[in-house]
């Protein structure tokens, strides 16, 4: 969902809350809470649409990941064959 700016709500468990407190179209929520859920919807609905992809993290581009991945490959390939 970030990486196409659509807004998310979720409840603040794990990792949840640390991946998400950069991005402004994140809502966090109590886990089995009705009402702060369709709150946290009528928020999302009604907020301006504004750019929010500035705010991702951008380690997982396609560039950057066909890059890492193949460092991986690479190295693994060469301590295979020394």
């Amino acid at each position: 969902a970030m990486s196409v700016g659509l807004p998310i709500i979720s409840c603040p468990v794990g990792g949840i809350p640390e991946t998400l407190k950069a991005y402004k179209k994140a809502i966090l929520v109590k886990a089995k809470s009705p009402e702060l859920l369709s709150k946290g919807m009528l928020k999302i609905m009604k907020a301006p649409n504004t750019d929010q992809m500035k705010y991702i993290y951008r380690p997982f581009t396609l560039d950057v990941m066909y890059r890492s991945s193949k460092k991986v490959y690479d190295k693994a390939i060469k301590n295979r064959f020394e």
